[in-house]
């Protein structure tokens, strides 16, 4: 039970023993008798606001456990008296009176707006800058610059603001002047999976046909699915890049696409004791576009990766990969000063 709070990062004046998780995951406050249910999207919160306005639940005190809740969302759960524990940011508990039990909310002092930056209209913008010489960038002012390489000109806007810069040049030495402390800030930002998918989602498959993981690759990169539907996640790109040894295979696909994936390629769910290698898919939340996957400097390679999205996106707790993943961060950036 104390991990279970500690995981959710819930103020250290909450008693851990005043919660109480079920075996279906439900976790509840015990002096209050409120069971929190996890929400997992929007549309799950609207489905279940509309939930907790019927006769049924009239009578059940419920609250809301959610990984980031919007301060309308907030605002909407206060106004019919849900209890919500919106992790690492703010916790509100009502009694069954309806009064207010406990409240507490995380003051960030100074804190730079992370999501300014790490979004995928954000990550786009960082990595066209990075990969312009200041010579190229003083060619361009924000409105040019957004109409040459198709980027949102309101969010260049707002990234110059938040970086307090007031030119292009100017932006790209803000950016390079950052070490990887502060990268490593940014990546950590829980609000950033708002906007983004990470590769932390994987399914586990294998070949009906018993291919090697070499030749499912190859055939995959043949086809005209490959960096449409389906492309390398962030764990495989660092196996590309000769940083890790791993015999399995890392991909992502596009929604929709997952169940003709497991035709065209003849993919079942992996055993759970298997030890041979496998194929782990990450399922996306949009396409790749607007999961900003590829850069949009167009030099050698069409579908050049954006290094600082795919990065992003390796969330594992391994250490192995985590310090392959900054490493080749770090050489980016280098690179690119």
């Amino acid at each position: 039970m104390n991990d279970l709070v500690s995981s959710l990062k819930l103020p250290i004046i909450l008693n851990p023993k005043d919660f109480v998780l079920s075996e279906d995951g439900v976790l509840t406050y015990v002096p209050e008798k409120i069971s929190f249910f996890r929400i997992t999207s929007k549309d799950s919160l609207a489905l279940y606001l509309k939930l907790i306005k019927t006769e049924i639940s009239k009578n059940k005190k419920v609250g809301v456990l959610a990984s980031s809740l919007t301060e309308p969302e907030k605002e909407n759960l206060k106004k019919f008296k849900i209890s919500f524990i919106s992790i690492g940011d703010e916790v509100l508990i009502y009694t069954k009176k309806g009064e207010l039990a406990f409240k507490f909310k995380e003051q960030k002092v100074n804190s730079f707006p992370f999501t300014t930056l790490i979004s995928p209209a954000g990550l786009a913008i960082l990595d066209t800058i990075l990969n312009l010489s200041y010579e190229e960038l003083r060619q361009f002012n924000s409105l040019s610059f957004s109409h040459r390489y198709e980027l949102a000109q309101s969010k260049i806007s707002q990234i110059m603001k938040a970086c307090q810069v007031h030119s292009l040049p100017e932006l790209k030495q803000w950016i390079t002047s950052k070490d990887l402390n502060w990268w490593k800030e940014g990546f950590l930002e829980r609000k950033t999976r708002r906007f983004m998918t990470p590769f932390d989602t994987d399914k586990r498959y294998v070949s009906v046909e018993k291919k090697s993981m070499k030749d499912l690759l190859a055939m995959m990169m043949k086809s005209n699915d490959w960096n449409q539907k389906i492309s390398f996640s962030g764990i495989q790109l660092l196996k590309e890049k000769k940083e890790i040894l791993d015999q399995s295979l890392y991909l992502a696909v596009v929604p929709l696409f997952e169940k003709e994936l497991f035709k065209k390629y003849s993919l079942v769910p992996a055993p759970t004791s298997t030890s041979a290698p496998v194929v782990n898919v990450t399922v996306l939340r949009k396409d790749f576009s607007s999961e900003s996957f590829f850069s949009h400097i167009n030099k050698k390679n069409r579908h050049q990766f954006n290094i600082l999205r795919m990065m992003w996106g390796i969330q594992t707790e391994d250490s192995r990969i985590q310090d392959a993943r900054f490493d080749v961060l770090q050489r980016y950036l280098n690179e690119h000063q």
